[in-house]
């Protein structure tokens, strides 16, 4: 696993979220936790393009947002500002992993 090279909590409570990436290509990786959308629901983000987002779940049991990279590209670098992606969590969220999407977990 590749951990995040950069972490956030911008809603100023100082929680930290575990995880990183657990693939083949060499990512560098940041994740925020964004806001507090409610008492019980976090916005998270993580820096991907929206196009390499295959699919996401959160997996209660673990308390887990799972995101399924599209790595048919691998080989492509952006060049710009750091996009990321914006999920809406429970806040019991504990981590935040990323895998290939022909990965098995």
């Amino acid at each position: 696993m590749i951990p995040y090279t950069f972490f956030m909590d911008l809603a100023g409570k100082d929680r930290i979220l575990t995880g990183g990436y657990h693939g083949k290509n060499n990512l560098h990786l940041e994740a925020r936790i964004m806001r507090d959308v409610s008492p019980s629901e976090l916005e998270v983000a993580v820096s991907l393009d929206e196009g390499d987002v295959f699919s996401h779940t959160y997996d209660s049991r673990t308390h887990s947002l799972d995101i399924l990279y599209n790595n048919d590209q691998p080989d492509i670098a952006r060049i710009a500002v750091l996009t990321m992606v914006d999920f809406k969590v429970p806040s019991t969220i504990q981590s935040i992993n990323i895998y290939d999407k022909d990965q098995t977990r």
